[in-house]
């Protein structure tokens, strides 16, 4: 037992009242996406033209990070205003335009300086994209929440590339420059082992990327995870911002992580991925991501096939086809089975008439 709010609940009672509580917050507008609509289409890109172009005119040839900071700050606040005392549609939707220039251009100005800082770049892009859509002006927005929880998982992803492999190549170019091959040979061997992944980058080079990819991949599974939860619980339109998020992070870290496998292991890996997003998307019937996650299983399956036969005809080339086309419709016929042995879905649970991402 345990008190909370002056009165004793039991311990398991808490993450009920928590998710509630969390439901409530998101209010009434997370329960559906808007409608599409041609006048917030046109005026939206509208203002992501308007914010370009005062930004590219105002910063000019000699840009400067307080140029950056400036015009970044001056059109989140025109950009804010807007969207909380002008009541025309157009204006409205204009203003969520000029703001998504205004977000990174300002990221961009506070936090680069001599080169590129991706990590606190990324981290303060993630900040204020998910203050704007949590805060009055842009609440449930749910494109900045999307970008918000792709930069943030972007933002950890770059610590993996940036530090210590990055200073050691540095060194060991200054080693080469002042012509110390001595200590080029003694400290730069491993990082140029002869044993690379593709003849090119080194290593050590690619571990990184490799380890980018799986901080990508734990990303996806986040967001999928929470647009499983939200579409049970009918919030579909937040659901929606974490399911393109989710999307986005899973090609990213497949692509980055595939090259870690060999032979048909990275076919395989692909595949199962794929599989995993497009059953997230078909609980939620979200077309969208129902239909980049069979596309990621397809090519996940045409890389397998294709590895183990290795087709050096035409002929062969279609059988592969063929197989891949062969195992696909299994794939849908078993899913198609397990569904009809399934009781009936509860209420709770989206109606597949809904339209989805």
């Amino acid at each position: 037992m345990i008190e909370a709010d002056g009165q004793t609940v039991a311990s398991g009672e808490i993450a009920p009242a928590l998710s509630t509580r969390v439901l409530d917050w998101l209010g009434t507008e997370s329960a559906e996406r808007p409608a599409p609509s041609l006048l917030a289409a046109f005026a939206g890109i509208g203002g992501v033209m308007l914010g370009l172009g005062l930004l590219i005119a105002i910063v000019g040839e000699n840009a400067t990070r307080s140029k950056f900071i400036g015009v970044g700050a001056a059109l989140i606040a025109v950009a804010w205003a807007a969207r909380s005392f002008v009541t025309v549609s157009a204006i409205k939707s204009m203003a969520v335009g000029v703001a998504l220039v205004g977000i990174p251009a300002f990221s961009l100005g506070a936090t680069v300086s001599n080169g590129t800082d991706s990590f606190w770049t990324g981290a303060l892009l993630a900040v204020l994209f998910l203050a704007a859509w949590a805060l009055p002006g842009f609440k449930n927005r749910n494109l900045f929440l999307a970008l918000g929880a792709i930069a943030l998982v972007a933002s950890f992803g770059s610590l993996s590339a940036r530090d210590n492999n990055a200073s050691q190549i540095e060194k060991c170019q200054t080693y080469i420059q002042q012509g110390d091959f001595d200590s080029f040979d003694a400290k730069c061997q491993n990082l140029y082992a002869s044993d690379t992944t593709n003849g090119v980058l080194p290593l050590k080079v690619t571990d990184n990327i490799g380890e980018q990819g799986a901080i990508y991949l734990i990303g996806a599974a986040l967001f999928l995870s929470l647009t499983w939860w939200l579409d049970r619980r009918g919030r579909r339109g937040t659901a929606t911002a974490f399911a393109a998020a989710g999307l986005v992070t899973a090609v990213t870290g497949t692509a980055l992580l595939a090259n870690k496998f060999d032979g048909s292991s990275g076919g395989v890996f692909v595949t199962i991925v794929g599989l995993i997003v497009c059953i997230v998307g078909s609980h939620g019937a979200r077309r969208t991501t129902t239909w980049a996650g069979a596309l990621m299983s397809s090519l996940g399956l045409v890389w397998v096939v294709a590895w183990e036969w290795k087709p050096k005809s035409s002929s062969s080339t279609g059988g592969v086809a063929i197989t891949v086309g062969l195992l696909l419709v299994a794939v849908a016929l078993a899913a198609a089975a397990i569904r009809s042995a399934q009781p009936v879905e509860s209420a709770e649970s989206p109606s597949a008439e809904s339209p989805g991402q």
